[in-house]
């Protein structure tokens, strides 16, 4: 495996006006042109499910959703694999 360095998104790179529990992250191109593989994971109990699907090269939507498949809001974490 080879690290080609990490990009952060920050709360500036999210947008929360999808809802309740869906949170749509841009990132910046990918170094070499290619796209990004996500992984998005919750950092706390109250988010048991979550899916993720990508809109672009740059962008993609996390929804986040408790135990009785209801959309919450919840801190998440995501790591990106170039």
């Amino acid at each position: 495996m080879r690290s080609y360095g990490q990009n952060r998104s920050t709360t500036s790179n999210v947008d929360t006006s999808g809802g309740t529990g869906t949170y749509k992250v841009t990132m910046p191109s990918h170094l070499f042109g290619a796209n990004y593989g996500v992984f998005a994971f919750a950092t706390n109990g109250g988010a048991t499910v979550i899916s993720c699907s990508v809109q672009s090269t740059t962008q993609f939507t996390v929804s986040i959703f408790n135990m009785t498949r209801t959309p919450a809001n919840a801190q998440f974490k995501v790591q990106t694999v170039g």
